[in-house]
């Protein structure tokens, strides 16, 4: 048996809130209990609003911009497209 220490990020776009995403995560019905996961920490950065030129939809620069405004402890939009 393997003990697997998983970090996860994602925008959340449908507003669940750090609570709800932390309850989706570990009360899921994952396939013959192959996966029983626990959120052990979590982090909460406002990103702004949302559409499809955002700096965190663009999937060659996610995880680097994603350490960043983890990093930061908040995002800021001027920064992220280079003022």
């Amino acid at each position: 048996m393997n003990l697997i220490k998983l970090e996860i990020a994602f925008v959340d776009t449908d507003g669940l809130g750090a609570e709800e995403a932390i309850d989706v995560i570990e009360n899921n019905h994952y396939p013959n209990h192959c996966l029983n996961p626990h959120v052990l920490g979590s982090q909460v950065v406002d990103i702004g609003e949302w559409d499809d030129d955002h700096p965190l939809n663009q999937l060659s620069a996610w995880p680097g911009k994603v350490r960043e405004v983890l990093a930061a402890g908040e995002y800021s939009k001027a920064k992220a497209e280079g003022d």
